[in-house]
């Protein structure tokens, strides 16, 4: 979600606790134009990825600002999109996206937190573009329990699997995707499955910003179904699951918590 209003302003990080008064973070970093934030449960510490910078900061909660990655052999204008935290390999993954002029460009890349090296680069790519001015958009990232990352192409319905030695692929493009009607004078009405998370129970929850609609889709053959709500989620934008198993679904004006009734089975 473009937070672009931020720039020139102090940036808060809101934290959802289980506590009676939420607490925020403020700190400056100028031309950040933050559009997505993980949780790194070693350091204790937010990263933060930037719509300008090929950059990716560290943010402690006393608002201590860091330059954790920094990677000029990116293309220019490259954006950070998502970023998150593979915990058993103490990786960070990023997902990059090239804005015009500039060729189309889509890639995960990893980082070795300790080393802050860069491990791997892997292109994503849209096997069924054929136009120069269709460009897939690499968004969000979710991480399952064998390191294999999960990014969704915002602008043509489908999610990449990126294996943990970086060999990219094409993971599941189900019809379902595509089963619900958009409303294309609507804003934001270009972007499609955008958030993304996995469920420890062997399955991925994705929203859909153009609809509102949110999909279980299955990590072993990529079969997704829609998940019945009792309202739609519009503009949902990024996803993230509480210990207590809320999911909560960031839109541009609301903040969304979900509880499921069932095992979604």
């Amino acid at each position: 979600m473009n937070l672009s209003a931020l720039y020139k302003k102090p940036v808060y990080l809101m934290g959802i606790t289980f506590t009676r008064t939420p607490h925020s973070i403020e700190f400056r970093a100028p031309n950040l134009f933050p559009e997505s934030f993980a949780w790194d449960p070693s350091s204790k510490h937010f990263i933060v990825g930037s719509l300008r910078h090929r950059t990716i900061l560290s943010i402690s909660d006393t608002a201590v600002v860091d330059t954790l990655i920094s990677d000029p052999s990116l293309p220019p204008n490259s954006t950070i999109l998502g970023v998150s935290i593979d915990s058993l390999h103490n990786r960070l993954l990023a997902a990059i996206h090239s804005t015009p002029p500039l060729p189309i460009f889509n890639a995960l890349a990893a980082y070795d937190l300790n080393s802050r090296r860069r491990l791997f680069l892997a292109p994503l790519h849209d096997p069924t573009s054929t136009s120069t001015y269709d460009r897939p958009v690499a968004n969000d990232i979710a991480v399952d329990f064998s390191s294999n990352a999960y990014i969704t192409n915002s602008a043509s319905n489908f999610i990449w699997k990126v294996n943990l030695e970086g060999e990219p692929s094409v993971f599941s493009k189900s019809p379902v995707f595509t089963s619900h009607p958009v409303d294309h004078t609507a804003p934001y009405s270009f972007c499609s499955v955008n958030g993304i998370v996995y469920i420890n129970n062997g399955y991925l929850l994705v929203v859909q910003t153009n609809t509102g609609k949110m999909f279980k889709v299955n990590t072993d053959d990529g079969t997704a179904k829609t998940v019945l709500l009792n309202k739609d989620l519009p503009l949902a934008d990024g996803v993230a699951v509480r210990s207590d198993g809320v999911m909560v679904v960031v839109s541009q004006h609301k903040l969304y918590f979900v509880k499921s009734d069932s095992k979604l089975e």
